[in-house]
């Protein structure tokens, strides 16, 4: 973890650098709770947005998108905070072809580093489909007001819900998939 660039200065590239993205092995802290690779008591995913994306199109006029990324929960590694906006900033002064071309690319890098396919959606800020900034259905659980007086793992803490609990399920065509 010495390699981690998370607390230290850094310098921002400025030409397409997909060496700056930093692997997490999702083993280290899983292995202490007794999570095995394979056998986990969950699936999902990662959601991560950018809402801004720059780079240039092929005659050096600036494109910009917002993105979501998203990494299976299964993937072997994720991918560190920093070193995806330092990547990210990478693409700033980098020629593209055009949006799909850097969404093929950031999801080809994306997939590299976590070890898993990373499905990657860029959004025009100029057409409707992409996403808005809203808040979603449901009780976010940051704004719970709790006093939290161990943080070890203990299973007796969890009880059933005294109301249904429904889920947002994301459905990914196999298209997506890189």
């Amino acid at each position: 973890m010495k390699e981690i660039p998370l607390g230290k200065t850094s310098e921002y590239p400025s030409q397409y650098s997909p060496d700056l993205l930093f692997a997490i092995a999702r083993a280290d802290n899983r292995n202490a709770l007794g999570l095995k690779a394979g056998q986990l008591p969950f699936r999902g995913y990662d959601l991560w947005r950018a809402y801004e994306i720059s780079c240039l199109d092929s005659k050096g006029k600036p494109m910009v998108a917002t993105a979501e990324f998203i990494v299976p929960a299964n993937s072997p590694f994720i991918i560190e905070s920093k070193s995806l906006k330092l990547y990210l900033n990478s693409l700033n002064q980098t020629p593209f072809a055009d949006l799909e071309q850097l969404q093929s690319t950031i999801a080809a890098d994306l997939t590299k580093t976590a070890a898993s396919p990373v499905i990657v959606h860029l959004y025009q800020l100029h057409k409707p489909e992409g996403f808005a900034i809203s808040r979603p259905d449901g009780i976010c659980l940051d704004t719970l007001d709790i006093d939290v007086q161990s943080y070890t793992p203990d299973s007796s803490l969890l009880r059933c819900a005294s109301a249904p609990v429904s889920y947002t399920h994301l459905t990914l065509p196999t298209s997506d998939l890189v």
